[in-house]
């Protein structure tokens, strides 16, 4: 009797084993939970000639190349600059393709290992001497961009020396007021500045080539999250294996010399 009553007992913890499963299944390594079949909807701002769309300009082929490399369900959205980090800022999206890394941002952030570089370099007027350093601004009139990334410029140094800094609303109204001599200097790339003087009809302003007086790397950035966390170890560790395979290498190349080209 005894014996009937142990195996009972034995009997009603067996059947009520398997109910421990669901309480184990949710104590994965959170990379597993996170990283589930759902499509990662990445945002990016629309880079004239460089990321014109998800499949358009060596930009979007970086990161085609980078989003098969992970193996996960993608989407590209281009849209403006300030709506595409609206959208990722306010959670409508995973992840921010093709930011600076190393910048303070409304919310914090994880970056991605980089993939790209770009360098931003002092313009002056059609036929006046180009400037290399900063110290060069003494007394100038500076034009910048609202809402452009400026962190690696000695603001400090900028005021004390009394260079005055005109903010205008994109980059094209700088070019315009530098060809009419109301500022003396403005920071761009190369492509920015040849592509919008040729629209403008303005002449292409000067500068150094040798002498860049900012250096960025673009990167993915995302929520600091579970899921975020486990997708920038994916995205990085994939962008890793192709620079060690030189299969990224050669579009990031492309990328900066497209940058860099001044005709």
């Amino acid at each position: 009797m005894g014996n009937s009553r142990s195996s009972y007992v034995f009997l009603a913890i067996l059947a009520l084993w398997p109910c421990t499963y669901p309480v184990a299944a949710a104590e994965l390594p959170v990379k597993t939970v996170a990283l589930n079949p759902e499509t990662i909807n990445i945002v990016a701002g629309h880079y004239r000639g460089v990321l014109e769309s998800p499949t358009s300009g060596v930009l979007a082929e970086i990161h085609q190349l980078i989003a098969a490399e992970t193996g996960l369900l993608t989407s590209l959205e281009i849209s403006p600059v300030r709506r595409a980090r609206h959208t990722f800022f306010s959670g409508g999206a995973h992840g921010i393709f093709s930011v600076f890394n190393e910048v303070e941002r409304p919310m914090e952030v994880i970056y991605s290992v980089p993939f790209a570089k770009l360098s931003r370099y002092l313009f002056t007027k059609h036929g006046q001497p180009v400037l290399q350093k900063l110290s060069d601004l003494k007394g100038l009139r500076l034009g910048l961009v609202q809402g452009y990334i400026y962190n690696q410029l000695n603001m400090d140094l900028l005021t004390e020396q009394g260079t005055t800094i005109h903010w205008a609303i994109d980059q094209e109204a700088n070019l315009r007021m530098l060809s009419a001599g109301r500022i003396d200097v403005l920071v761009a790339t190369p492509y920015e500045c040849v592509m919008l003087a040729k629209a403008s009809q303005l002449p292409t302003p000067a500068y150094d080539i040798t002498s860049p007086i900012t250096h960025y790397e673009f990167s993915y950035a995302f929520h600091t999250t579970a899921q975020g966390v486990a997708l920038e170890e994916r995205f990085s560790a994939s962008i890793r294996r192709l620079e060690a395979r030189n299969k990224l290498q050669p579009l990031s190349s492309q990328f900066q010399a497209t940058m860099d080209q001044s005709d």
